[in-house]
């Protein structure tokens, strides 16, 4: 078991809420992969650990518990504005939502009143645990009969590239995008890929069709596209073929996990 989730384990044993905080903030007005996989990774943690997810975000996302809508958030308790956050929801006291600063400052007068110790510099993860882009996110993601799970080490995995690419992407797009940006690792001509096979350790799609893809999948085409030798009748995949495939598994993430 991972030992941040002792925690959860010792608070759901308590009867208190243990709490997936997550930032989505940036400029774009639309979703981004690296969007949906934290989003995807506070569903799973919810559905594993009965935890509450917060998001604190500039763009409106279903099925989370609660959401905090507004630009700065500093010097502040997390498990304690959690707290607020829920009390406040629990007893249908609008906005639900926070809107403004004038709104934000408002929650923040509740906590100091209600919450001794609210307004603290220290980040408190004993009953919360922050996805942002500025800590380790050690989790992947598995495709296991249709349904996604969480391992390890995501977000360190995948190029920017595919981070930032936007969710409301058509599957055209997206294929488009990867035979522009994928690196591949793939023999300089087809005749020599045929013969030799591709260097997997540096190829995009490849590391791609790992996160997303299931086993089955993934060791078909290991063997088919990296330097295996194949038996009579195999025939080598190409790097076009390998992001075709990429793309496709991606794609049916975006589609699988949306966020509005």
């Amino acid at each position: 078991m991972n030992n941040l989730f002792i925690d959860a384990i010792d608070a759901i044993d308590a009867n208190e809420p243990f709490y997936v905080f997550i930032y989505i903030l940036d400029n774009s007005e639309c979703f981004t992969i690296k969007d949906l996989i934290k989003v995807f990774i506070a569903q799973e943690l919810k559905r594993i650990y009965k935890c509450e997810i917060i998001v604190y975000s500039n763009k409106q996302i279903n099925n989370v518990d609660y959401l905090i809508n507004e630009n700065e958030i500093e010097d502040v308790n997390y498990v304690k504005l959690c707290d607020v956050m829920r009390n406040v929801s629990l007893k249908d006291i609008e906005p639900l939502s926070i809107s403004t600063v004038y709104d934000l400052s408002k929650l923040f007068n509740i906590a100091c009143l209600s919450i001794p110790g609210y307004h603290k510099s220290t980040i408190n993860t004993e009953r919360c645990f922050i996805i942002s882009d500025d800590n380790n996110i050690d989790f992947l993601i598995e495709l296991i009969n249709d349904s996604y799970v969480i391992k390890s080490n995501i977000l360190q995995q995948l190029p920017e590239w595919i981070l930032n690419i936007n969710i409301n992407i058509t599957q055209k797009q997206l294929l488009k995008i990867f035979n522009k940006q994928a690196f591949s690792g793939g023999c300089d001509t087809k005749e020599e890929q045929l013969l030799h096979g591709a260097n997997l350790d540096v190829d995009e799609s490849f590391k791609v069709i790992c996160i997303f893809s299931n086993k089955s999948t993934i060791d078909k085409v290991r063997h088919l596209y990296g330097t295996d030798k194949l038996e009579d009748g195999e025939i080598r995949l190409l790097s076009g073929e390998v992001k075709v495939i990429a793309s496709n598994t991606l794609y049916q993430f975006i589609q699988f996990n949306k966020l509005n």
